[in-house]
């Protein structure tokens, strides 16, 4: 999403609002998990104990998640106990990754 504004001295500023690329690898992987469980958004907010617009914003990239809640996650999906541990390390690495 883009956005313009109009600086002081009258130069267009642009602003792009999308979400950073690590933010958006993490929630689409987070989504493709609870997808292919066939979990439901109401399911992995149950999890999280929070709204499914939040579990929704996270999978976006719209919102970051926290270590804590990235792990509850992917121990629920199955990751941390499938023997997928070259994802399951991938993920983590991206969700740390500042930037």
């Amino acid at each position: 999403m883009r956005h313009s504004r109009t600086a002081p001295d009258r130069r267009v500023i642009i602003v792009i609002a999308a979400p950073p690329v690590r933010r958006r690898l993490v929630g689409g992987a987070l989504r493709r998990y609870r997808e292919n469980l066939g979990y439901t958004l109401e399911d992995a907010a149950r999890l999280l104990e929070c709204d499914r617009s939040k579990i929704s914003r996270i999978e976006t990239g719209q919102r970051g998640i926290r270590g804590k809640e990235l792990r509850e996650l992917l121990a629920e999906y199955g990751i941390f106990s499938g023997g997928l541990p070259v994802q399951r390390g991938l993920i983590l690495v991206f969700a740390q990754l500042r930037g």
